[in-house]
């Protein structure tokens, strides 16, 4: 492959994760940020109506989910995630933050992390790719997680150039990871237990790369309903729970 980027760090260990940039993300995506050396906010990629790309999931006064939402304008199906634009023709911004203050002003910890919401929504931003990268990153800074974020959209145009090429015979998601793994000189990929119907073990240990899949363990938290919900937005977590309980729960997972 041409023009790789090379790691500076030459035969040093480095654990890497690849994620697509997610609308405040819940509590497994940043426990797999938080298990990487270096994670690769990838937003090459399609970007797939009905995913978490634009979109998640809070809860209501009365225990029921609803999604909080950004509105995007017309593309076309093929459009990569950094090409997807935020339409800014109704006021989203203001309709977020105030199903969040209805529904969550009673929890334990509004107070400290609704200004922070408030802090990334109200920037200006053309794609959904810019604001996710600014909400991933408020996060990591508030929870103390200190892995290196790349967010690039063009950083690994190489890759997705040369996939069609047949480098690895497997298919163009694995290869993409594969290709990102040795750009970065990584010998040991987390992903997202999702992942383990896609990726094989043993065909990445054939290319020097060792796969573990990040398994969020039987985790529960207060919620403003009696049953628990999981894997809602992580702003849940951090409301009814803070910051300092939030870093705990960090490390309540798996590698498998």
């Amino acid at each position: 492959m041409n023009d790789r980027v090379i790691n500076a760090d030459a035969g040093k260990s480095l654990t890497l994760g690849i994620m697509q940039p997610y609308f405040f993300p819940y509590l497994g995506y940043f426990q797999l940020v938080a298990a990487t050396d270096k994670l690769v906010v990838y937003d090459n990629c399609q970007y797939i109506k009905g995913g978490w790309v634009n979109r998640n999931r809070l809860l209501q006064l009365n225990g029921s989910v609803y999604y909080i939402t950004v509105p995007l304008k017309r593309h076309s199906y093929k459009s990569l995630i950094s090409e997807v634009h935020i339409y800014d023709g109704v006021d989203w911004r203001k309709n977020i933050l105030g199903s969040i203050r209805q529904n969550y002003a009673r929890a334990g910890f509004f107070k400290d992390i609704y200004p922070l919401v408030e802090s990334v929504l109200m920037h200006n931003y053309e794609t959904i790719s810019q604001l996710n990268i600014v909400s991933i990153s408020e996060i990591c800074r508030i929870l103390g997680v200190k892995t290196e974020i790349v967010f690039s959209s063009d950083r690994y145009q190489c890759v997705e150039e040369e996939i069609k090429e047949g480098e690895y015979d497997c298919k163009p998601m694995v290869k993409r990871v594969l290709s990102i793994c040795k750009i970065e000189q990584a010998d040991h990929y987390l992903n997202a237990i999702g992942g383990t119907n896609l990726y094989s073990q043993e065909f990445f240990s054939e290319n020097g790369i060792k796969l573990e899949f990040v398994k969020t363990n039987d985790v529960s938290y207060t919620q403003l309903k009696e049953r628990f919900e999981p894997n809602l937005s992580i702003l849940d977590v951090l409301m009814n729970e803070g910051v300092e309980r939030t870093k705990v729960l960090l490390g309540e997972y798996s590698l498998v």
